[in-house]
């Protein structure tokens, strides 16, 4: 345990505060001090924290405390879907697919559904 140099005048200050908050009119000692300060409430008001859990979107979003509730104790965020794509990546349809003699160009992005095309009958080549 490290040792640390308090002023007298300072311990004092704490323990006044500290008497104050918790309605003690004697003086506390060290030992006194922590169960003190663990007894301190806020006024007539009981503690009662909620927990949360939120669904990821791509709006930035404000958790509070719902009414009745004082605060926090945790908030749970869940993963986002394995097969999710956000906005910012352009969804391509059948109308984006083009053929031009033997040579069909799918443009690269993000297709919701299948996309197809009808292509004449002959030989097709493939370039990769």
């Amino acid at each position: 345990m490290a040792k640390v140099l308090v002023t007298k005048d300072k311990l004092d200050n704490l323990a006044e505060a500290i008497s104050e908050k918790s309605a003690v009119a004697t003086p506390l000692t060290i030992d006194q001090m922590t169960a003190a300060v663990q007894s301190i409430t806020i006024g007539d008001t009981e503690i009662n924290n909620q927990e949360k859990t939120v669904i990821p979107t791509e709006e930035r979003q404000y958790i509070t405390a719902d009414s009745g509730y004082t605060g926090l104790d945790q908030v749970t965020i869940e993963p986002i879907d394995s097969g999710y794509v956000s906005s910012g990546v352009a969804r391509k349809t059948s109308s984006d697919l083009s053929v031009v003699g033997d040579t069909i160009t799918v443009p690269a992005g993000y297709y919701e559904n299948a996309a197809s095309t009808s292509v004449a009958a002959g030989s097709l080549r493939y370039s990769g």
